[in-house]
């Protein structure tokens, strides 16, 4: 039997907090009625007994469960667990108890699992089984009981049951709403709506989208998304069934709601999956897509964009620049370790901007990002170490050394393994004399927008009735002492290879297929999202509520995001390779990525500048 017979409801997910279906017909007594859930729980209110325990749709357990999403870590060979437990008995006893009590347990393993939300970093030694539900009725709550018991029989404490059906961990698939779904004409009135009538504490994105576990689009209901922060304690029911009010006042009843645990991510940190440091160009140049980073920022990392040109209004020059996000060439604000003269000068560019006359010695900025330097040689130092440390390789050294004989297929793996030690040696003096010579320096930023908001033309021309803002967020670094690069790379997968031009003055169509290359997941696709997202922040000093509207990109792959933590600063194009933004956040699962568009972005900096005239360079 399906677990969610009816193609309108959504199954629980890790994020969901509340949810409602949009308005189906119930089969037993054909009412028109909506599913609802609390806590992924059907139930529509707290699961959590008072022993700790909880009963959700998907999942079971306890006492005192991690909130999901979790992280699980595996106990290393010396963890006191294994040091004085078995561990096959006990998941061979586990086993029978299932069998006993009907209950499709797949696979039991054990763990430590915390919550990602959680800032402690909390770990609690788990029993985690997967397990499949043959009936959406089936409880699993006493088994977990059951099997905690047995553990602590066997003299295993301290421990959590975590009992989860696969479904749980299937991400759900978003596409952009279509023309033809009422609510797509509708958007900016319904969501106006929510941001008026409901309070907004706690609440980080207002989206509409289709969104169910099928690729298939006609199967994914519209949906209102309120993403919120996961520490705001609040009635989040009481928030979904004001939406559902607002949305039965514009007549949407096949729309549903989804509240779930969301965050804006400005996206730059420290994990590649893009272009890395070894595609440096023949004659010194950074590809478009690499990483970069302050001289002196050893955690965070952006993207390098692009690369444009910008004529001298006066002498009529060309000035070639790499183009990144403002956010990717200052220290992240939570740094505690910059001097207070140095914290001062960062907080008056993020606020003012860079521009062309600031002192701009604490701007220096290196791609390959400095972080991924030093991994890199990190990484070559423990290839060298490793093999120096195998066995085989030291014998053969030391029958060498006293001329003895030495076996011939050992020979053979000695010479191979010499010969990559000498590849390693090499690789490793080319990036320590490159980084004792200064050559990953890229250049000085020479103009920011610093991290600001401000009404904009595409925004506007989409929502003729709204006055919020849009986040700007661009820098420009000068090229020093080092070739300047084009927009070239075969990791745009485009036709020809390269970028070829800026889409001004329109936005892109409906369905609109567009690209990325960014530093941290590479190559992705999206379908662009016509509907505007909202975005809810606070003003840090004044602690006002700052509503800005948003273009974006909607992932089109169920287990891969569009943008991920290192892509800021990567360049949003068509098939066509022409240029359509720059990202520079998105959803923290990386199902949304958010771009300003170009057209937004040069004018800004035409304005900001004081000059006419860019160019892509060729």
């Amino acid at each position: 039997m399906a677990l969610v017979a009816n193609p309108l409801i959504c199954p629980p997910s890790e994020l969901e907090i509340t949810y409602a279906s949009p308005v189906y017909r119930r089969s037993s007594d054909s009412q028109s009625v909506r599913s609802c859930r609390t806590n992924r729980s059907s139930s529509d209110s707290s699961t959590r007994d008072g022993d700790g325990f909880v009963e959700e749709d998907l999942r079971a357990g306890g006492p005192y469960l991690p909130e999901p999403p979790c992280l699980t870590f595996y106990p290393r060979q010396h963890d006191p667990f294994l040091q004085k437990h078995q561990k096959m008995p006990l998941v061979e006893g586990i086993l029978n108890l299932a069998k006993n009590n009907q209950i499709n347990v797949i696979e039991v393993e054990f763990c430590y699992r915390s919550s990602e939300h959680d800032p402690s970093g909390a770990k609690k030694l788990t029993c985690k089984l997967i397990a499949q539900k043959q009936d959406p009725k089936e409880v699993w709550v006493g088994f977990a009981r059951t099997v905690l018991g047995f553990l602590h029989q066997r003299g295993v404490t301290n421990i959590v049951v975590e009992i989860i059906d696969p479904l749980f961990h299937k991400t759900l698939v978003y596409a952009p709403c279509s023309p033809s779904d009422p609510i797509f004409s509708d958007w900016n009135k319904v969501r106006a709506s929510i941001e008026q009538q409901i309070p907004l504490r706690g609440i980080n994105v207002i989206s509409c989208h289709r969104i169910g576990t099928s690729r298939d689009r006609a199967s994914c209901p519209p949906m209102v998304i309120v993403g919120v922060d996961p520490h705001e304690l609040r009635d989040w029911r009481r928030t979904r069934d004001d939406v559902l009010a607002i949305l039965k006042t514009f007549g949407h009843s096949q729309v549903g709601v989804l509240i779930r645990k969301e965050f804006f991510m400005p996206m730059c940190s420290c994990e590649d999956k893009g272009p890395k440091m070894d595609r440096i160009t023949a004659n010194g140049a950074a590809r478009i897509g690499m990483s970069l980073s302050l001289s002196d920022e050893k955690d965070n990392r952006g993207t390098l964009g692009g690369y444009i040109e910008i004529q001298n209004p006066k002498t009529k020059k060309w000035l070639p620049m790499a183009l990144t996000c403002m956010h990717c060439v200052l220290p992240t604000q939570e740094q505690t370790k910059i001097a207070p003269d140095r914290k001062t000068v960062y907080d008056g560019f993020r606020k003012n901007g860079i521009r062309m006359d600031d002192d701009k010695s604490l701007l220096l900025m290196h791609s390959p990002a400095v972080s991924e330097v030093l991994e890199t040689i990190e990484e070559l130092k423990e290839g060298i170490q490793g093999h120096l440390n195998d066995n085989t390789y030291k014998l053969v050294e030391l029958q060498k050394q006293r001329n003895e004989f030495v076996l011939p297929h050992h020979e053979k793996s000695w010479a191979r393994l010499k010969g990559e030690l000498r590849v390693k040696h090499v690789k490793l003096e080319k990036v320590l004399k490159a980084q004792r010579e200064n050559e990953y320096v890229l250049g000085s930023v020479f103009a920011g927008s610093g991290l600001k908001t401000k009404q904009l033309s595409t925004i506007k021309s989409q929502d003729p009735t709204s006055k919020h803002p849009s986040i700007v967020d661009w820098a420009l670094i000068q090229i020093n002492h080092r070739a300047p690069g084009d927009n070239t790379s075969s990791d745009l997968k485009l036709e020809a290879g390269r970028l070829a031009e800026f889409e001004e003055g329109v936005s892109p169509g409906y369905e609109a297929t567009l690209l990325k290359l960014g530093h941290k997941t590479g190559f992705t696709t999206g379908k662009y999202n016509p509907l505007m997202d909202c975005r809810v922040a606070r003003n840090p000093e004044t602690n006002e509520v700052i509503l800005t509207l948003e273009h974006s990109i909607v992932s089109l792959g169920e287990k891969h995001g569009v943008i991920g933590p290192g892509d800021s600063g990567a360049l949003v194009y068509d098939s066509k390779a022409r240029v359509w933004g720059m990202c520079f956040g998105g959803a923290d699962n990386g199902t949304r990525a958010y771009f300003t568009h170009i057209s937004d972005l040069l004018a800004d900096i035409k304005s900001t500048l004081g000059v006419t005239e860019i160019r892509l360079v060729e």
